[in-house]
């Protein structure tokens, strides 16, 4: 079984994605900074694909990563994926289903 996924809820990863991308915020100390509980390997692979979403081109790839980044279940400001939620596919492409 594949290990779940954690993301950040949509607002707080835009605020993230600002300071890194624009000031030059390391993940590190954006953690520290924001009293995240998320690891650094996880921010930075989030602030990744929220960064490709922010610049495609393409409007069916753009949302269609920002549904995976951001699906229903997601409620808290840094969540776990809940049981009965199941990503099919490769983050950030794929969907969500429940289980």
């Amino acid at each position: 079984m594949p290990r779940p996924i954690t993301l950040i809820e949509r607002n707080l990863l835009h605020k993230c994605y600002e300071f890194h991308y624009h000031k030059q915020v390391k993940c590190s100390k954006l953690i520290i900074m924001l009293k995240l509980k998320i690891s650094r390997p996880t921010l930075k692979k989030l602030l990744y694909y929220y960064n490709l979403a922010m610049h495609t081109k393409d409007e069916k790839a753009k949302q269609l990563i920002l549904t995976n980044l951001f699906p229903e279940w997601l409620t808290d400001s840094v969540q776990t994926q809940p049981k009965g939620w199941k990503h099919n596919g490769i983050m950030p492409l794929g969907e969500w289903t429940r289980c």
